[in-house]
């Protein structure tokens, strides 16, 4: 259990400034409810971070609102991956 703690403690350490910079792009992104172009850029933004994991992303134009961002798991496959 400790060799695991430790690895979770090295990996969030090792990404420590650049999961504040992308909290702080965040949360100074004007996205208010009615603020369509800055929902709109919110969800870009959040949509770059799950650009490189395992969620497929996909947006869905929104009426009159800003569009809606769709994440989902990729299935996995037989070895345990996602794919």
């Amino acid at each position: 259990m400790e060799n695991s703690n430790q690895r979770i403690r090295s990996f969030l350490d090792s990404r420590h400034t650049a999961m504040f910079d992308l909290l702080e792009k965040l949360v100074t992104t004007q996205s208010g409810s009615h603020n369509v172009q800055g929902v709109n850029r919110m969800g870009r933004r959040v949509a770059e971070v799950f650009a490189d994991s395992a969620f497929n992303v996909s947006t869905v134009s929104g009426k009159g609102t800003g569009d809606h961002l769709v994440a989902a798991a990729a299935p996995v496959t037989g070895n345990g991956r996602r794919y």
